[in-house]
């Protein structure tokens, strides 16, 4: 990414950057191979997911419980936030209603008596600016 220039592209490439942050709990900058030279998460979270070896980056407790399609749906926006062309990233609202997408995976599992961890529902409650209440998943649901 080009430095220099603010503007709305860079918001949404900063965003994705905080998506794959959540889903892979780990800092913006991640130890390489090297731990003496750090590597910018988005860098290392699109080289994974471009070899489709992002799981292997996504936080164990988010990995063991979430609905496969729903982490896919994540991690594809993220993935598109992150595009070198800014006019290529999604917009805004592209990333909300991607985000509700993968949302609603969840929902229909939980309503299908599926599993789902707290740290996911809590995260994803914060990305979308929602409250969250451990035994109540309404405010969650309700967008």
């Amino acid at each position: 990414m080009q430095t220099g220039l603010l503007s709305k592209y860079v918001d949404i490439y900063i965003f994705g950057v905080v998506l794959f942050k959540i889903m892979c709990g780990r800092l913006r900058f991640q130890s390489a191979a090297d731990p003496n030279e750090p590597q910018f998460l988005g860098s290392l979270a699109r080289n994974y997911y471009e070899q489709s070896k992002i799981d292997e980056l996504v936080f164990e407790g988010i990995k063991e419980q979430i609905v496969p399609q729903s982490l896919s749906t994540f991690a594809d926006i993220a993935y598109k936030c992150l595009h070198d062309d800014r006019h290529q990233r999604p917009t805004a609202s592209e990333v909300v209603a991607q985000l509700k997408e993968a949302k609603e995976f969840q929902v229909s599992c939980i309503l299908q008596n599926c599993t789902i961890t707290y740290i996911f529902v809590h995260r994803m409650s914060k990305i979308l600016g929602l409250s969250f209440h451990s035994n109540v998943y309404v405010n969650f649901f309700t967008l």
